[in-house]
């Protein structure tokens, strides 16, 4: 019986191994080598948010979910204690519900689990590994830690980008851009142009001499 029961036991510890071994806690996010200011744009260019924090743990990144929603201007926000979140994707058809204790996720009444430690409370935000938060999300991220940046593609037409399109501009295509002709009369320029009022030096000359004579 004993013998059974060590082997039980030797079986779970070998089946929990690779988890543990990897596993992240909340303390990682308190080291503050691990924490990085990231720039967020979208890959077609538009900057969305001109600095995020993130941390990197092993080859492992954690992005801030409400602040990446904020960026991309999806309507989810975290819920109070950080227990969780809600909002909806794109549609409000599309209900996100996460519940951080059950370790659950449940978009459009589907419920999808993932691992614990993929999702961590910290500070004011639920810090989501970037794998994950791509398949909460229609967008994929590229992180390019030597640029500093999070390069945004979508997978659907997100709110932000449907705001750029009404507005007709982004960050990146505003540079360079044609300034904007009136249409004004146009006239070419020749030296009067720039002539001022001619003054008849010789005239004053003379002027001057004969009210000098007269006195």
């Amino acid at each position: 019986m004993r013998r059974q029961l060590g082997l039980l036991g030797l079986l779970i510890l070998l089946l929990n191994a690779p988890r543990i071994a990897g596993a992240v806690t909340q303390s990682d996010f308190t080291n503050g080598d691990r924490e990085r200011i990231l720039e967020v744009i979208l890959a077609e260019g538009g900057m969305l948010h001109n600095g995020v924090i993130a941390y990197q743990v092993g080859d492992r990144w954690y992005l801030p979910l409400s602040e990446i929603a904020l960026a991309l201007e999806l309507f989810v926000k975290t819920l109070p204690n950080l227990v969780g979140a809600e909002g909806f994707i794109l549609e409000e058809s599309r209900k996100f519900e996460l519940n951080l204790g059950a370790c659950r996720l449940r978009i459009k009444s589907r419920e999808q689990p993932y691992e614990c430690t993929e999702a961590i409370a910290h500070e004011q935000d639920i810090y989501v590994e970037s794998g994950l938060l791509s398949r909460w999300l229609p967008v994929k991220f590229e992180i390019n830690p030597y640029k500093s940046r999070i390069i945004v593609t979508s997978s659907e037409k997100l709110p932000v980008q449907q705001r750029l399109e009404r507005e007709g501009k982004s960050t990146v295509k505003g540079v360079g851009a044609e300034p904007l002709d009136p249409g004004y009369p146009r006239k070419k320029l020749g030296e009067e142009t720039f002539s001022g009022p001619a003054v008849d030096q010789h005239h004053i000359g003379l002027e001057f001499y004969q009210n000098a004579k007269d006195n």
